[in-house]
Parts: structure tokens; sequence; C-alpha cells
């Protein structure tokens, strides 16, 4: 690896690889998303060079699969998977619409290492396809970002989501689930995801981390200006400073109006 991993993410993938489902919480930025591969190149060299120390085995050719809610961020971690000499697949609408047969060809072709779908993507017949292979019995991980949008979004905004946690019983073999997230709160979030992904407390590695970021600094400053208006110069410091914001906004027409504004 070209950089050196934080001690709880090898504990993480000593989780997974001795046979434990992993549902990690931990702070935006302290590299959940190493644990896409961690354990699939663990899990590749032993599919080739005989069992595990654990004495767990696992195919030759091993894939995973793993769930992203946004094609950005399929976008973002793309390039650094294939920098890391890992064969990846992305699928979604814009990859399909390039060329579909291509990207199905693709993700059952041997080769290939990870697979990255959007949700919507579990629904399509040729997903479905996909599984009737023997592709289907390559996957060992069925990897789940921003897990808590199975309850958020899953409940009215994209219901498809809901869909991720019948995903595994569709597998002939066992499959292990790493559910990862930032922002899940303990207690019925907690329970109610893993009942979702049908997770059982006894095959389960559950480990939470502190997500406080020292950098960050919450600051509560008074609006001078109405929100329905068409100015809105209390928010002019973020232009005048150059700054990389996030404005969240009620509804579209105000976000509408605010762009325009500070644009």
């Amino acid at each position: 690896m070209p950089f050196d991993p934080h001690q709880f993410l090898l504990l993480w993938t000593a989780y997974v690889l001795e046979g434990a489902h992993l549902f990690g919480v931990t702070a935006t930025g302290d590299g959940k998303s190493c644990m896409f591969y961690f354990a699939l190149i663990v899990m590749m060299y032993f599919g080739k060079h005989g069992p595990s120390p654990c004495g767990r085995s696992w195919p030759k050719n091993p894939v995973a699969i793993i769930v992203l809610p946004l094609n950005a961020i399929e976008d973002e971690l793309g390039p650094k998977l294939i920098a890391l000499g890992l064969r990846i697949v992305i699928i979604n609408k814009e990859t399909l619409a390039r060329g579909a047969r291509a990207v199905w060809t693709a993700a059952g072709d041997p080769a290939t290492q990870l697979l990255l779908l959007s949700p919507e993507i579990l629904l399509s017949k040729s997903f479905e396809q996909l599984l009737n292979t023997i592709f289907a019995l390559r996957v060992v991980l069925l990897i789940v970002d921003e897990v808590h949008l199975l309850l958020t979004w899953g409940a009215a905004f994209r219901k498809v989501f809901r869909q991720i946690g019948l995903l595994r019983s569709r597998f002939p073999g066992k499959v292990q689930i790493i559910a990862l997230s930032a922002t899940v709160m303990p207690g019925a979030e907690v329970n109610d995801i893993c009942a979702s992904l049908g997770l059982r407390a006894a095959d389960l590695r559950f480990d939470r981390r502190c997500n406080l970021r020292g950098n960050l600094v919450l600051e509560r400053q008074t609006m001078t200006s109405s929100l329905d208006g068409p100015d809105f110069p209390d928010l002019r410091w973020m232009v005048a400073h150059n700054l990389k914001a996030v404005v969240f906004c009620r509804t579209i027409a105000r976000a509408w109006r605010m762009c325009s504004y500070l644009w």
C-alpha cells in the first residue's frame, strides 16, 4: 500500500477475514473506503495460494460488490481503486448509457474484482441475469457505504435502498456484509439497519468510533435579511473569503435564489 493504514482498519479487516459481518461507524475522512478492498486483497491472495491461517478459504478470483448512493462517489473512488491495481467495473445509469453490453460483459469477466453499483441496478433484469451465472459463486463481500440511508432515503425518496438487504439471499454461497457510516445513531437506528440487512448479533462485529472532527467549528449567526427575498447579503462572506461552503435550503426555489445571488 502507498500509505500506512490506521490500526482500527486492520482490526476491522481481521474481523471480516475471520468470517464476521462488520458494521463500522467512524468519522468522515478516517479512511472507511479502505474497507472496500482491504479484506478482498487478502482473500485474493489466499484464494490463489491456499487456505488462510484462520482456516478459511475463498474462490481463486473473488469479487466484492459495493453499493454506493451517488454516482459522484463512484467517479471519485474509481480512479483510486484502479491506481491500486484493482480491476473494477462501475454500473450506473451513466455508464450503461455509454455502452450497456460492454459494461455487463466486463462485470462478468473473471478478472473483475470490484463491482461498484447504484442501488437501482439491483432491480435490473441484467443484474438478475448476472447473478444466474458463475459470477454469483465468486461474490464474497457485499459492501454498503452510507448505510444510514437505508432508513432515510429508503423510506420514501429512493425506496430501492430497501432492496439492498435482500441482496445477500440471492447468492448461493456465504456473502459477508460490510456496512459503513459516519452518522448512525446508537440504539434504534442500528437495530433497524441490522434488521433491514438481515444481520444477527451473533454474526456481527459492531464498532463505533468517535466521529468528532477537531478541525470543525460550530458558529451561529443571526440572519438580518429575509430568506424569502432575492438578496442574501448575510451569505456574502463565503464569497468574499473564497471559501468552499455548503448551504442547505429547505426548498429548491430558495436554493436557486441563493445560487443566483451568490453567483
